[in-house]
């Protein structure tokens, strides 16, 4: 399935994804417009990811150490086995419409401005799935971090959607695997330091919003913002691994 030359490389950690892998991979399918590949880091999961991953990715790498790894970990793991020019780091939950016309626009990005070092989307809930809770509280949370990075140079981001050139993220050596959260900011941080990160705006890319169904939009902002404040201003992370919401 996958090209020997792939311009992009999706990266995509997972464990008991099984009810929303399938429909995230055959999003990424429809790709046709540029080469690609995708790598599935499975944390050695118990439901049908695997019997998904192997269906449908072209490269499967599992964790199969008796101790649990980090995300951060799962996602070096995928890059390690990436061949592509640029890596697309994604939650297993994500989907994204208009592939030809979005990878189209993002790997333009890139080109037209050299010093871009990463690049991130408008966020939002997949439409079956939100609420006008989910749409306003997305609306200030994105805006907020579409500020940060194309107006005031304060790289931020969140997992679900991170794009880089793959030789940047080797040149700060790829995610700090000691991290248990926050290290998609701190990820940004560092590339921030070689060039420019942006949120564009005209993109856009779908989660399912089960986290925040299941925490409700008050304790789901003050983690993130508790999270991220922590780790931008005091350079710790989170000690607590994320609930476990599938």
């Amino acid at each position: 399935m996958n090209s020997p030359n792939p311009t992009l490389s999706f990266i995509l950690p997972t464990f008991n994804e099984e009810k929303v892998l399938e429909a995230t991979l055959r999003s990424l399918r429809q790709l046709k417009a540029l080469t690609c590949e995708i790598i599935i880091t499975d944390g050695n999961s118990k439901d049908k990811t695997l019997e998904v991953a192997h269906r449908m990715a072209d490269k499967v790498v599992v964790w199969d150490k008796p101790y649990r790894q980090t995300i951060a970990l799962a996602r070096n793991l995928g890059a390690h086995q990436a061949a592509g020019e640029y890596f697309v780091f994604l939650d297993a939950d994500v989907t994204i419409p208009n592939m030809d016309e979005f990878f189209s626009t993002a790997v333009q990005r890139f080109v037209d401005d050299p010093a871009l070092s990463a690049l991130t989307a408008w966020r939002g809930i997949v439409p079956e799935n939100e609420t006008v809770a989910d749409r306003v509280n997305f609306s200030i949370l994105t805006f907020g971090v579409y500020v940060m990075n194309n107006f005031l140079h304060m790289p931020n981001c969140w997992g679900e959607f991170q794009m880089m050139p793959a030789a940047k993220f080797r040149a700060v050596g790829g995610f700090n695997e000691h991290m248990i959260a926050a290290e998609d900011m701190d990820m940004f941080i560092r590339l921030g330091k070689l060039g420019k990160t942006r949120l564009e705006p005209s993109l856009k890319f779908f989660e399912s919003g089960r986290r925040v169904h299941k925490m409700g939009w008050p304790r789901a902002w003050v983690l993130w913002l508790g999270t991220g404040m922590k780790q931008r201003w005091f350079g710790k992370s989170r000690e607590v691994p994320w609930e476990v919401i599938r």
